[in-house]
């Protein structure tokens, strides 16, 4: 494959496919042709010096206060009647938790009574973190979900499973719950962009919110989860 073919070939891919998609393709292609370098197969990387086309959008879509309100009270109620999927979606949006995050939560990371989430967050040295719950009604929900479970059980897992639920489960979930509260389906990854948002318009800076999130700085946070605007509000209420 010569950097001409290269080229040509990621041309084609930019063609069929949205600008994040073609991106992440070129990258794992000049990784793979890298290592195939290094390892002498090759004696020069083809893809090195192809640019990438376009500008991939930042940020994921986010519901408005009102829609985040009504899929709130459904998830609320949902979460009342033992729904552990509409609980776990309630936390992102309250704390701002990557899927992950708080998929992978025990009982011992409710401290303070459940007024202090502890975060063991694993994706950066910034991920581990303790955030306070102010939100009595969830506080109640979680530890009663924890009232049977052994100090290290896992808050969101069947019952006797050692593994957490899956993330595609609260993708499924939280689609469902969209539609039933009647407002724009979004990924459980945009919980944390609306987190930042009501945030940032209740007055807390982007500093604060990246530090809540994980962030090691908020250009990130700014960036790609506060919706556009927020921080102009923000700034006209000060």
């Amino acid at each position: 494959i010569t950097p001409q073919r290269a080229e040509a070939l990621y041309a084609a891919e930019a063609e069929r496919f949205a600008v994040a998609t073609h991106h992440k393709s070129l990258r794992e292609a000049r990784a793979f042709f890298a290592y195939c370098v290094k390892q002498k197969y090759l004696t020069e990387n083809p893809f090195a010096d192809v640019q990438s086309i376009g500008k991939a959008n930042a940020g994921k879509p986010q519901l408005r206060t009102d829609e985040a309100k009504k899929l709130s009270d459904l998830l609320l109620h949902e979460a009342g009647q033992g729904d552990m999927r509409a609980l776990a979606l309630m936390v992102q949006v309250l704390l701002g938790l990557r899927s992950g995050e708080v998929l992978r939560l025990r009982k011992r990371d409710l401290d303070c009574g459940g007024r202090v989430v502890v975060v063991e967050g694993t994706k950066t040295k910034n991920a581990k973190r303790s955030l306070e719950l102010d939100a009595p009604v969830v506080r109640e929900l979680l530890l009663r979900r924890c009232a049977t479970l052994p100090p290290d059980g896992l808050i969101f897992a069947r019952d006797g499973a050692t593994a957490p639920l899956s993330t595609t489960t609260l993708w499924k979930g939280l689609a469902l719950y969209c539609r039933r509260a009647d407002v724009p389906s979004v990924c459980p990854h945009s919980l944390r962009g609306l987190h930042s948002s009501l945030a940032i318009k209740a007055g807390a800076t982007s500093t604060y919110v990246a530090q809540a999130l994980g962030h090691g700085s908020d250009e990130v946070t700014k960036r790609h989860y506060i919706a556009p605007g927020a921080l102009d509000a923000a700034r006209s209420s000060r």
